[in-house]
């Protein structure tokens, strides 16, 4: 199998880059889901998930202590859609560039019967 290229460096952790603890999971293009890359680090492992309903909430900014308001609207607009939402597992994204500008974050529930 190809690798795949990051477009930015991955950085996880805290100031000094110390991993504190949870897990980070990326897409992999259906071009490569047959035959994901083997990791060149041992501490990596590809994990497949199965498909499931997500509904997101995206919200700009540099201000990431809105998830939890965040989740609070994405919750809400789900239930007056009359969606139940899988509330046992909650996801956070955030797609940061290098150096000032826009920063976009995302707030993401499971679909109930996922």
């Amino acid at each position: 199998s190809s690798g795949i290229n990051a477009e930015w460096p991955l950085r996880p952790g805290d100031e000094n880059y110390a991993l504190t603890g949870g897990r980070m999971h990326f897409y992999l293009p259906s071009a490569h889901q047959d035959s994901p890359p083997v990791p060149t680090d041992t501490s990596v492992q590809i994990d497949e998930l199965a498909d499931a309903i997500t509904y997101d909430r995206a919200f700009g900014g540099h201000n990431i202590t809105r998830y939890e308001s965040e989740f609070v609207k994405l919750g809400k607009a789900l239930g007056d859609a009359g969606i139940v939402p899988y509330l046992g597992f909650s996801i956070t994204l955030e797609y940061t560039r290098p150096g000032p500008g826009k920063q976009r974050h995302e707030v993401m529930l499971l679909d109930g019967g996922s």
